[in-house]
């Protein structure tokens, strides 16, 4: 890699805007510790970021950042083309000569290490926090150092674990003195209001340690912390533990653990990347290490939970580690009564924001500082429908939305219960499982009385907007549904989920292909976000690619029947009627109960293998079953097509449109229609779903 871009380290040409957030004074030639003064993470910030650029492309800084603990991984906060332009103003300030500069960037490593370092690290040691512009902090509470105390702090950080000899302090901290005599007096009282500042008695040492004739030892554990110029953070929160195993109901652990993941996702979005729960429930019990789940989900922080619940009280502890060394970052202990536990979620949520030096978007700001109180039994209704929720089968949703009914009749004001109601009856129309016209009235009435209780939640919004979409064909309005709920939370997999079907159903797969692989980051192992990737690839034509999408779902849950059904429909288009009709036979084998929908996919698979007979059949099958659910006029139409028997199929179309199925609204983008397109009442069709 680094022979690959050693181009750009000597080429001009690559120069780009750097920007800084506040001007910088001119440079003075005799400034001790080169930039140390001026370049750090309060008064600079860049633009112009290269993703590609990584620590590895400056020739030699990795292995001059060797002794450094944590070096962080990804992307640089500051490119060569953003260096270029620094070493020109540097030039331009007397720090080095004309030309020179440059080549001190590309080829010297000291120089870049200490300049960038300077600008980026903020380190962490017991309750302490020590940024790089010599600010020292005990648990956000300011600790009062001078200058030089701070330079001498800094060198014992930037050597922790290692002897720093005085003439290392001498040369970065105290470069104007010459007589020994009263540099050691410097030194000793230095070292000595040091001490006092961390509390660190000299005979018990827990920081700074004297070795006779030899120098001085920092022997705490020091880790560099994130900082605001580093970009994006990527962290997971794992399911919370119980230390009374089996004592509480699984719903309040993964409810509350998923409670947090929504709390931290909605912070910056921008900032601060989380993985959705429905992936980070994989790792509950898991023997792996924190630093092999990091690695498998690219995160760079974990926080783990424990969960104690006495009486009316509620206590949660939580601790954030750094991944490349599963070293712990911060921890915290929470206890507040349950009916306050929103407000223990924003406590927590608020601490996390400041140690990852995370400025709040001001929607979210407004709404922490105001958080209602919650019924207690209305939010323990509300956990177990969670838990019921995330099982996604049919029982399993139409009971979770019992559950939120119940929370909803305990604390009407409770959004967050009828925004959960809303995806239910959402889920619920998309599969039919009662008539979908039905269950979009319901969706947004209680997606619209979330909103109209706290419209800076996103989930209503985005259960709105796939209400508003997909099957009441208001294209405009859900679009700026969609859009407002990505921008109340950027990391919520689902808005993007529902949006790539409504650009699907607009004729725009390449957005839609994009939105779903977003919503595939931010929730790798969501067997049903998996699925829909192959799905948008299935519409775009690209058979092959959906197939192997559809297997990866398969190798996160090989029950899925709904992998199963969408991998059966590209076989059917790749003309492999065979394993299409063997597709359609285990997803009605893995469908929990019976399914017309899946019955009436197993007929038109048959229909195109030449079997119209078992074709037939299967649909009077699957008119039998549509005694349990409603009846899917669409996989009726298509599997009619297949049969070429087209006057059943429009009118099974026309049937779908009128119920507000979800499936038709796709028409133009699905293979399943190729073969009605060119019917003068295809038109007609287009010109009812408003496309």
């Amino acid at each position: 890699m680094r022979n690959a871009r050693s181009d750009i380290v000597h080429s001009p040409n690559h120069l780009t805007d750097f920007s800084l957030s506040a001007p910088l004074a001119p440079l003075s030639r005799s400034a001790p510790s080169r930039a140390h003064s001026v370049f750090n993470a309060d008064n600079i910030s860049l633009t112009g970021i290269d993703a590609a650029f990584t620590w590895q492309h400056i020739p030699g800084l990795h292995r001059s950042l060797a002794g450094i603990r944590h070096v962080h991984s990804g992307t640089i906060g500051c490119n060569l083309r953003g260096c270029a332009r620094l070493s020109l103003y540097l030039s331009a300030s007397g720090i080095c000569n004309s030309g020179s500069c440059w080549k001190s960037f590309a080829e010297t490593d000291i120089f870049v290490t200490d300049l960038l370092r300077d600008m980026l690290v903020h380190y962490a040691f017991g309750p302490f926090r020590f940024d790089a512009g010599g600010l020292l902090t005990r648990k956000e509470k300011q600790v009062h150092l001078t200058p030089k105390e701070a330079g001498v702090l800094r060198v014992f950080l930037e050597n922790a674990g290692s002897v720093v000899e005085k003439e290392e302090f001498q040369k970065k901290v105290w470069p104007e003195i010459h007589l020994d005599i009263q540099f050691d007096n410097c030194l000793k009282r230095a070292i000595a209001t040091l001490r006092n500042a961390l509390g660190d008695p000299k005979n018990r040492s827990h920081y700074i340690r004297t070795l006779s004739k030899r120098g001085y030892l920092f022997v705490a554990k020091v880790t560099i912390m994130p900082d605001a110029v580093r970009g994006r953070i990527k962290m997971v929160v794992l399911p919370f533990r119980s230390p009374a195993r089996g004592k509480y109901p699984k719903g309040l652990l993964d409810g509350l653990t998923e409670d947090v993941n929504i709390q931290l996702g909605r912070l910056n979005p921008e900032r601060l990347g989380v993985i959705a729960f429905s992936t980070a429930k994989r790792y509950k019990n898991t023997n792996k290490t924190i630093a092999q789940i990091g690695e498998e989900l690219g995160v760079g922080y974990v926080l783990e939970g424990e969960v104690l619940r006495s009486g009316n009280k509620v206590r949660v502890s939580v601790e954030l580690s750094l991944v490349t060394d599963e070293s712990q970052l911060w921890g915290e202990t929470y206890e507040r009564k349950l009916k306050d536990i929103l407000v223990l979620l924003r406590e927590l949520g608020k601490d996390v924001a400041r140690v990852f030096k995370i400025e709040l978007v001001s929607h979210e700001q407004a709404r922490l500082d105001y958080v209602a109180p919650v019924e207690p039994e209305a939010y323990k209704s509300y956990l177990d429908g969670r838990y019921l929720w995330n099982k996604r089968t049919p029982k399993s949703v139409q009971d979770a939305a019992v559950l939120f009914e119940n929370a909803i009749a305990l604390d009407p004001s409770f959004a967050l219960a009828h925004s959960a109601l809303s995806d239910c009856f959402a889920v619920i129309a998309s599969q039919s499982w009662i008539p979908p016209k039905q269950a979009c009235a319901r969706a947004k009435m209680t997606a619209s009385t979330a909103i109209s209780i706290d419209p800076t939640f996103a989930e209503p919004h985005a259960a709105l907007g796939f209400v508003l979409s997909v099957f009441e064909r208001h294209w405009a309005k859900a679009e700026q549904e969609f859009q407002q709920a990505l921008r109340l939370n950027a990391n919520y997999a689902t808005a993007h989920h529902w949006y790539s079907f409504y650009l699907a159903a607009r004729n725009r797969l390449p957005e839609a292909i994009r939105q779903v692989k977003i919503a595939q980051e931010i929730d790798p192992h969501s067997r049903m976000i998996n699925t829909n990737v192959g799905t948008m690839l299935y519409w775009a034509r690209d058979y092959d690619a959906a197939i192997e999408q559809y297997d990866q779902a398969l190798r996160l849950d090989s029950d899925f029947w709904y992998a199963y059904w969408m991998r059966g429909m590209a076989h059917d288009e790749k003309g492999q009627y065979r394993q299409a009709a063997a597709d359609q036979r285990r997803a009605l084998r893995h469908f929990p109960g019976q399914s017309p929908l899946l019955a009436a996919s197993l007929a038109r698979s048959l229909a195109l293998a030449g079997d119209h007979q078992g074709a037939r059949r299967q649909l009077r099958e699957a008119n039998q079953a549509a005694s349990h659910s409603a009846l899917p006029h669409y996989h009726f139409a298509v599997a009619h097509a297949a049969l070429g028997e087209k006057d059943a199929a429009f009118r099974g179309l026309l049937e779908s449109s009128s119920a507000h199925e979800m499936w038709v609204s796709f028409v133009e983008v699905d293979p399943k229609i190729d073969s009605l397109r060119n019917d003068g009442r295809y038109a007609e069709l287009l010109r009812r779903l408003s496309l």
